[in-house]
């Protein structure tokens, strides 16, 4: 997958962000403990605090960092980031950032005007920071800067970049003024190959050392190899298919029709036959995990084919009509599943068509809505920190304003509740009002969880210390992987 921007994070999105994680930095990541005990550790930022109902967050700097450029990493440089990220209006929470003050050299403040109670996950997982100095110096008008920024990051992470050829690879070097230490690698090179069986023969020809994002079949096949370890990332991925349902003239904008879609699916039969027999593929009928405090152990509406035709008839929709579902063409168990789907969904009378898209369009649909009364496959980016998750998906923010499966139905029960976790003002009233949105959103058949697929890569064996996609998606700490002899 080529990366849809690098060196502005305000349109940071999706998988494409992990080309970033060696050259952009964050204040704050999780922690390896952090599904256990929701735990982050400091990079850019040491500690940090709020307070004022979690309106107000103080920072304080790590530092002796430099950017790639030589612009020191201070709060004039945290500062000017944030403002940046205000002035792009696609964050909600920064949308409400009524201020941002310089209280010492390495010392910054923000001021919220509503409570901020996901903050902390989206400083861990999506607010990289560039430098002040190139990005200003790149072009007369914002425009050109911004234009500029999306194909040259400078940031503080242990590689800078060197190049980027679309369709082809993605280059960094090691930088050996890295505030953690200099590297061990020499340099890092991203071979964007779409390609899975290429990608395969190339890692068995010894041309490459790492497959990110590897398929899930060539990954069994390369692990009962000698010479590769594999690793299986469970809960970060859930997968599903989602009703157009925000007009209210569409069918899907019925419950009853949403509920008949998900009672004609056989999830058991689907997973059985594309999870190539794995028992790290785990089959899904709610977002919560077990163990998470929205999880219902009850919950679910299993395979009812009978039920199904009762729901269609009393939508007044026993004849059925005709829709689209759309999948991303370069994952081809998506492309499996939707196959299954269109039978399954003629069973009620509903006529599918299966429409491939690139993985732009796939962005485009998923941010920023695809057509009414169609479904979607996408996968889902999971969270330890569930409320952040949930009012991501959940969110009834303003039109054009991207969030995660925009297209999903909007009830007003959902957007009170949704208002209610944004408002709340500590973590435990964040907690409630996060079970009570999730409970929401299941009653209201928002969406077919079907699994939960893991993230998944295949390294070499003389890789070591590689933690990426160990205990989480979002982290890559590159500056200590090294590789042995071979």
């Amino acid at each position: 997958m080529d990366p849809t921007v690098l060196g502005y994070p305000a349109e940071s999105a999706g998988r494409a962000t992990y080309y970033q994680y060696a050259i952009l930095e964050r204040m704050i990541i999780y922690a390896p403990d952090v599904w256990q005990n929701q735990n982050y550790q400091g990079i850019l930022a040491t500690s940090y605090t709020f307070e004022n109902d979690m309106k107000t967050w103080t920072f304080q700097l790590r530092e002796g960092v430099k950017f790639h450029d030589g612009t020191d990493w201070n709060a004039s440089a945290a500062k000017w980031n944030f403002e940046l990220r205000k002035e792009a209006g696609n964050s909600t929470t920064f949308n409400s950032m009524e201020s941002c003050n310089i209280l010492g050299p390495h010392t910054v403040q923000i001021n919220f005007s509503s409570p901020a109670n996901t903050f902390e996950v989206e400083l861990a997982t999506g607010i990289y920071f560039i430098s002040p100095t190139s990005f200003e110096n790149a072009g007369t008008t914002q425009e050109e800067r911004i234009d500029w920024a999306r194909g040259h990051p400078v940031g503080t992470g242990p590689f800078k970049f060197v190049e980027a050829i679309l369709g082809d690879h993605v280059t960094y070097e090691r930088f050996d003024d890295y505030w953690a230490g200099k590297p061990y690698l020499e340099g890092v090179e991203f071979i964007i190959v779409p390609d899975a069986t290429t990608s395969k023969n190339m890692m068995i020809a010894g041309e490459a050392d790492a497959y990110i994002y590897s398929e899930f079949k060539e990954t069994l096949e390369l692990e009962a190899m000698d010479g590769f370890y594999a690793r299986y990332c469970k809960h970060h991925t859930p997968e599903g298919i989602w009703p157009a349902a925000l007009e209210p003239d569409s069918h899907m904008y019925d419950k009853k029709v949403r509920e008949a879609i998900e009672y004609a699916i056989d999830r058991e039969a689907i997973i059985a036959a594309i999870s190539l027999g794995s028992p790290e593929v785990e089959i899904m009928y709610q977002a919560p995990i077990p163990g998470d405090p929205a999880y219902r152990p009850d919950f679910g509406r299993h395979y009812d084919l009978n039920k199904a035709k009762q729901l269609m008839r009393e939508a007044g929709l026993e004849n059925g009509f005709e829709t689209t579902i759309y999948v991303r063409s370069i994952t081809g168990r998506w492309a499996d599943m939707a196959l299954f789907v269109q039978a399954m969904l003629a069973e009620i009378k509903i006529t599918v068509n299966i429409e491939m898209i690139n993985p732009g369009q796939y962005m485009t649909y998923l941010l920023f809505g695809w057509p009414a009364d169609t479904l979607f496959i996408s996968g889902i980016p999971n969270e330890p920190i569930s409320n952040f998750v949930a009012a991501r998906d959940y969110a009834c923010s303003p039109a054009g304003v991207p969030k995660w499966n925009y297209s999903t139905v909007q009830t007003p029960e959902m957007c009170a509740l949704w208002n209610e976790l944004k408002a709340a003002t500590s973590p435990e009233a964040t907690r409630a009002a996060y079970v009570a949105l999730s409970h929401q959103a299941m009653d209201d058949a928002v969406g077919i969880y079907m699994m939960d697929w893991p993230d998944t890569a295949v390294f070499a064996d003389y890789v070591k210390d590689c933690d990426w996609i160990a205990y989480s998606t979002k982290v890559w700490n590159a500056n200590t992987t090294w590789m042995a002899p071979h």
